[in-house]
């Protein structure tokens, strides 16, 4: 969508591996050209590895539901996911409709035991992992709940949101800032609801217009957008594009 953002006027230039030492000297005979705004470099992101922390309370009673895997959830602890739980329930409340949530990542198993009774394909090849780390987020965002398997979700009877996937890093867990900025945009013409990003790199702001505008857009599109707060556990004020307004 053209007439939104200007985005569709970016263009990679690949710099010669014998000159990546002149890329202040590239920049600058860029900027005296008459046809560039700004540069950007197409930085390298890559994946944290996954920690697992048990819990250290029971959680059966108190989550009243049968999913093995929630000793390894903290989270459910941390945010009260319990409270959370009984607060539905009381208050009998329903969805208008179930929401979309996009995780652009290294793809998502579609068919996880856990995760495939929740699951909308955008494109088929998307739905596959063989890194694993999308899949993992995924669980995490809308696994099937009270299903006797794995994990959990936030959404308790499954009938509050759903997950797709949108490929943005490879099966090495890597990705680069074009290929996510062009994950958000697929993913926010698609019309999903939520974008969660497990990723990010040190922010420079020199070095993040362009996910600026990617994050206007999909917000302009209707989508919320989610971003881990520093997966190098420190500040995400330090990290894009968690740090980046929209988000």
């Amino acid at each position: 969508k053209a007439d939104l953002t200007d985005l569709d006027d970016f263009y990679v230039l690949n710099v010669p591996d014998n000159q990546l030492g002149n890329l202040a000297e590239i920049e600058q005979q860029l900027y005296k050209t008459i046809m560039v705004d700004w540069v950007e470099e197409n930085e390298v992101i890559t994946i944290s590895p996954i920690e697992v922390t048990k819990l250290q309370k029971p959680i059966e009673k108190r989550f009243r539901i049968n999913d093995p895997g929630l000793e390894q959830m903290w989270g459910f602890d941390a945010m009260g996911i319990d409270q959370f739980y009984k607060s539905i329930a009381e208050g009998n409340i329903q969805p208008q409709r179930k929401a979309t949530i996009a995780i652009l990542d290294t793809g998502v198993d579609a068919k996880h035991e856990d995760i495939a009774g929740n699951y909308k394909s955008i494109k088929s090849k998307y739905d596959r992992d063989v890194q694993g780390h999308g899949t993992h987020c995924a669980g995490i965002a809308g696994s099937v709940s009270n299903n006797a398997t794995g994990v959990a979700s936030f959404s308790q009877n499954n009938e509050f949101v759903q997950i797709s996937s949108i490929p943005v890093l490879n099966n090495f867990g890597m990705g680069t800032q074009k290929s996510i900025i062009d994950g958000i945009i697929e993913a926010a013409d698609n019309q999903v609801d939520v974008i969660s990003m497990s990723l990010g790199g040190r922010s420079n702001p020199a070095k993040q217009k362009s996910y600026e505008k990617a994050i206007k857009y999909a917000n302009d599109a209707g989508a919320i957008v989610i971003v881990a707060a520093g997966n190098s556990n420190d500040n995400a004020k330090n990290y894009a594009p968690a740090n980046v307004k929209g988000v």
